[in-house]
């Protein structure tokens, strides 16, 4: 829905116009979670624009990104490089030449339709994963995380000013495409909690990573990096 409706690429990434400052940080800040070196070979699902892939391709020794194909059009346009590929379709209902050293996923799975599919979706992920591998999946949502940030001082001393910042916003809501749908949308501590423990049980390292406050969502979201054995 997001790849056919929304214009600019930080909106078509999932996020408000008026975070395109704060979007620019997000690559320093999942650059030493993915650990990416010039060897390794890179995985973005859900790339996008490219606004995260196309940077990160040129540390890498091969980069991979699949998306919707309107989105993945506009990629392409954006970059040319031959060592970068784009896959149209969804994943994991594509074929994609594995295995990776780095998969990243973000800003994704909280909107896949449930549960069920988001499991499918971060088990393919980590199938795709090379020995001595890591997955990044990032921006989680926490509804949780958000409550205990919005109860504290700092947190209402935020939100006022996100409410006057958006009464005086004209852009795009990235998030309007959503209403009514069943998508997951958003998790909490013990679905987070859930899925460290559903990789762990798969013989992974699996753990919780903070963002920097300053990202687009930084203190309402956090990541989950896997790392398979």
């Amino acid at each position: 829905m997001l790849a056919r409706e929304a214009r600019a690429a930080t909106v078509q990434a999932g996020r408000y116009a008026s975070q395109a400052e704060a979007e620019r940080l997000i690559l320093g800040d999942i650059e030493p979670k993915l650990g990416l070196e010039p060897r390794h070979s890179l995985l973005e699902i859900g790339c996008g624009p490219g606004n995260l892939l196309i940077p990160l391709a040129f540390r890498a020794a091969r980069a991979v990104g699949i998306d919707h194909p309107e989105v993945v059009a506009r990629a392409r346009e954006r970059c040319n490089d031959p060592r970068v590929e784009f896959i149209a379709g969804f994943f994991p209902d594509v074929e994609v030449r594995g295995p990776f050293d780095r998969i990243l996923a973000y800003g994704v799975v909280h909107i896949l339709p449930d549960w069920p599919t988001l499991e499918r979706f971060l088990d393919a992920a980590v199938d795709l994963l090379a020995s001595g591998g890591r997955l990044l999946i990032g921006d989680l949502p926490n509804s949780d995380r958000k409550k205990r940030f919005l109860e504290s001082e700092a947190g209402r001393r935020f939100d006022a000013e996100w409410k006057r910042s958006m009464a005086r916003s004209s852009g795009e809501d990235p998030f309007r495409v959503f209403e009514g749908s069943a998508a997951v949308h958003s998790l909490d501590d013990k679905s987070v909690l859930g899925l460290l423990a559903r990789y762990r049980a798969r013989g992974c390292h699996a753990y919780v990573v903070p963002q920097r406050p300053e990202l687009p969502f930084g203190h309402t979201r956090e990541d989950i990096v896997v790392e398979r054995l």
